[in-house]
Order: structure tokens, then sequence, then C-alpha cells
């Protein structure tokens, strides 16, 4: 699916990346993540690159699921003062929905530690520019 077809909205310290119009997730997880992440020059730059390559890794790991749309928020990190968290859901529009499944595959996604090491290199460079 192309990029077009998603949306990041930024708010005070908190970045979400989702379809518009997308209602709220039906299954929800959430992480922080712990390793100290630098102070960037663009702190929403960050949060958005950071929430679409976490989206990309969850729909690598779903595309089986028919009818899964995912969203991811982002809040806090750097230039805000609090701890990066991160809430990864999805809403489930299938006629057979897996949301145990579903539920399983995102705290898998969340808390593997070489996704997290790719997401916030990758962050943190995009963030420079």
């Amino acid at each position: 699916m192309s990029r077009k077809h998603f949306q990041t909205k930024h708010e005070a310290g908190w970045t979400r990346h989702a379809r518009p119009g997308t209602p709220e997730p039906d299954v929800n997880v959430g992480a922080v993540l712990s390793r100290g992440v630098q102070i960037t020059v663009r702190p929403e730059r960050f949060r958005d690159v950071l929430a679409r390559q976490i989206r990309q890794d969850i729909w690598r790991k779903l595309a089986a699921v028919r009818g899964l749309l995912p969203i991811v928020t982002v809040t806090g990190g750097p230039g805000t003062g609090s701890p990066l968290k991160v809430e990864a859901g999805a809403v489930l529009t299938g006629k057979c929905p897996a949301s145990a499944y579903v539920r399983s595959v995102l705290e898998q996604v969340l808390n593997d530690p070489i996704l997290r090491r790719r997401w916030l290199q990758h962050a943190e460079q995009a963030s420079r520019c």
C-alpha cells in the first residue's frame, strides 16, 4: 500500500500514523522504548519516522489478516522531557477478527530488541536532516 493512504497527525508531544478516518483501535498494545534518545533538532520528524517504521513492521507481520488497519501513536521522546511511549493498535474490519492473535503479534513486534534498535537509529538519522 502506498504511503499516500496513511496520514500522520502531530499534536503537542504526540504523533499518530494511521489511515484517515480510522476509528479507535479494537486491539491496543503499549510499550516504552527505554533506550536513551538523543535530543534532535526536529522532534516531530523523529516521532513521524518512528511511527511509520513501526506501522510498516506491523503491516509486514500481519499482512495475512484481512481487514486490518494498523494505528501507531508515539508520545514523548526527544524535545518533550518525557519518556518515549509507543501505542500500536489495529482496527479489525474483517468478518472473522482474530484479536488475540493480533494482540500477540503486536506485543512481539513492539518488544523485539532488534526492531527497536533499527527504529530508533533510523528515526535519529532522519530527524537530523
